[in-house]
């Protein structure tokens, strides 16, 4: 665990943040830590201060104090030397709290490509608001936990409201891990149905899923499969679908028309059997040869 060091002798991990309004940042920040120390059977305990206090133990402060020291467990974005995020070819930004502490423990939850594009697509939305402002959906949703101007808010109060939103944001980022690793878990098993010779013969892959950067792979690395023919469990339908090159709408082959398809647009068609699409598929392959 990387902040063992910084565990105190009953086993819990001091956290500090500011008080008054929050905002997602800090939200998901408290969130990330809970998890992670969850996962080691560390204790945590919050602490939401009005003043910038240094305490004079062991802790680990987030969006809070001066400076940004990961070993000393400090982990504030607000100085001209914190590390920044590129969102432009010539235009940077500060990294939020909670993209300083996912940088920090990040690879515990997800590696290679799933931890970069959670980076890219999630944690950087965070980064943006932090320093931009803005009214994305997820981050007014946290804001909106805040007490309003017509209750009788007291520190305990807004701590309560804070830890609610926190338990929100928990539900967010557990659900948005386990996608992640059953998406690579799934192009994983992509490429392995991919490899087959039936596959290889037809150019028709059929699976019962339909995971994120399948293309990407399929083109990159199995350049025989021209169509992709999903079972639709739910409807009990088979979509085909042609495996895209560029664009949304640029295919490797067009699909034919195909009286038996239930549904058809440029992209693709619905069929009642597996054997329909597959047919369809291989008309569409020999058509364009």
């Amino acid at each position: 665990m990387k902040f063992r060091h910084l565990v105190d002798e009953n086993n819990t991990l001091q956290c500090f943040t500011h008080g008054g309004v929050f905002h997602s940042d800090d939200v998901f920040s408290f969130a990330l830590i809970q998890m992670y120390c969850d996962d080691f059977g560390v204790d945590f305990k919050l602490h939401r201060m009005r003043d910038e206090v240094k305490p004079d133990f062991k802790c680990l402060m987030f969006d809070y104090g001066t400076k940004y020291s990961p070993n000393e467990g400090c982990f504030n974005h607000h100085q001209e030397d914190s590390p920044k995020r590129l969102i432009y070819d010539d235009m940077e930004m500060n990294k939020s709290s909670f993209s300083l502490l996912w940088d920090y423990t990040g690879d515990h939850f997800l590696s290679g490509d799933a931890n970069l594009h959670f980076d890219q697509g999630f944690v950087a939305l965070i980064d943006r608001h932090d320093n931009c402002g803005g009214f994305d959906t997820l981050t007014m949703a946290i804001k909106d936990f805040n007490p309003t101007g017509l209750e009788d808010a007291g520190q305990d109060f807004e701590d309560e409201q804070f830890l609610m939103a926190c338990k929100y944001a928990k539900m967010i980022l557990k659900r948005k891990f386990e996608n992640s690793l059953a998406n690579d878990k799934g192009n994983e098993l992509v490429f392995a149905l991919a490899n087959a010779e039936e596959v290889k013969e037809s150019g028709v892959l059929c699976i019962n899923f339909f995971s994120k950067g399948i293309n990407k792979i399929l083109v990159n690395n199995c350049p025989w499969v021209d169509f992709i023919v999903v079972n639709n469990i739910i409807d009990k339908t088979y979509t085909l679908v042609p495996v895209f090159v560029g664009g949304k709408n640029v295919t490797k082959i067009a699909i034919v028309k195909d009286s038996n398809a239930l549904y058809q647009n440029e992209t693709l068609a619905k069929f009642e059997t597996q054997e329909q699409a597959i047919q369809c598929a291989i008309n569409s392959i020999k058509q364009a040869l």
